[in-house]
């Protein structure tokens, strides 16, 4: 049996992918490829952690032995329905398996049920995943003192894939460049698609999805987020529900506004904390460009004189960054439409 694996890793369009192959379960299982009723996610909350539950997910769980215990049952599930189907291939999909506290326990419990594994990873511009990752981490409730600046920006990319291929080989990972210019159409899913088509040697009419799943606030929206955090911590344990439903509301609120859409999206624009940011990953780039990404878009590690940036310079120069964003305009717009 071969299992497909795909590992994101996080904000490489991972929920695009995992909406597109449940929109196309039904094709793919036609062709002898198999999405379990188990998915990626719940298999992975079984080694997801070692130690403790961050605040979000013990609200969720309880603890982390509940945790454990329920995602086991998963993972039961989950084998018993492979084997008794003995299906040819299976696609699991979760972001969240690379940064996995016990991810070698995963993949050695997946190896025991498949003859063959393939991996799938993306890698991304360490510039555009710092902004993507804070983005998605401010709408989850980070505060600004919390917030990693470029200077302590940890890129972790090369980490996962020499990971992976510690444990199943080089040739068992398939790699790529997440930059629009080195995907298939310039859509991660018609890319991924063409993947397992090329792994699987089959030609399926796959369903691409039109509309974009997951997408980053503006520029303007964020930072007004960024703000209300002051006063709204989410790693509270016993954070009162209806606040972070009234939350949720008020981010989908400004994700879908037109008036507030038609801001600039949250890029970073000092050329400085660009250049600590790439400085610090230049030796990881430059290994992923001549190790995985032969014959592809390189990642652009840039040629910039080297900066020097303290901790408080540099996050004295994101506010000023996000601040540049709180023009009368977006201010006004933003609050309009969170007042109507």
């Amino acid at each position: 049996m071969h299992l497909i694996l795909h590992m994101g890793p996080s904000k490489t369009g991972s929920s695009a992918i995992q909406v597109a192959l449940h929109q196309n379960k039904d094709v793919l299982s036609q062709h002898g490829i198999h999405m379990t009723k188990t998915s990626g996610h719940d298999l992975c909350f079984r080694y997801r952690y070692s130690k403790k539950l961050p605040p979000k997910m013990e609200r969720r769980f309880g603890s982390l032995e509940q945790m454990v215990s329920r995602a086991e049952e998963e993972w039961q599930k989950f084998e018993a329905e492979v084997h008794e189907n003995k299906y040819e291939t299976v696609i699991v999909s979760s972001e969240d398996i690379p940064s996995a506290k016990l991810r070698d326990d995963l993949v050695r419990r997946l190896q025991k049920s498949f003859d063959k594994i393939t991996g799938i990873l993306y890698f991304r511009d360490p510039v555009d995943l710092y902004i993507s990752e804070l983005n998605q981490r401010i709408r989850h409730g980070l505060r600004f003192r919390h917030a990693p600046t470029p200077v302590q920006y940890k890129y972790r990319h090369l980490e996962f894939a020499e990971w992976f291929t510690s444990l199943a080989g080089r040739d068992a990972l398939v790699t790529r460049n997440f930059d629009r210019a080195n995907l298939k159409d310039e859509n991660v899913v018609s890319d991924f698609f063409d993947i397992i088509e090329k792994t699987c040697r089959v030609n399926i009419d796959f369903k691409i999805p039109s509309a974009p799943v997951n997408p980053s606030l503006t520029g303007a929206a964020t930072t007004w987020m960024f703000s209300f955090n002051e006063i709204l911590d989410r790693r509270i344990k016993r954070i009162n529900k209806d606040i972070l439903d009234r939350r949720s509301d008020v981010i989908k609120k400004l994700r879908h506004s037109e008036t507030v859409s038609k801001h600039e999206k949250l890029r970073l624009t000092d050329p400085e904390l660009q250049a600590v940011i790439r400085q610090n990953a230049a030796a990881d780039m430059k290994i992923i460009n001549e190790k995985y990404l032969q014959g592809q878009v390189p990642l652009n590690i840039g040629n910039h004189q080297p900066v020097e940036l303290t901790q408080e310079q540099a996050r004295d120069r994101m506010r000023e960054w996000l601040l540049g964003y709180m023009t009368p305009e977006a201010v006004s717009d933003v609050t309009r439409e969170l007042l109507s």
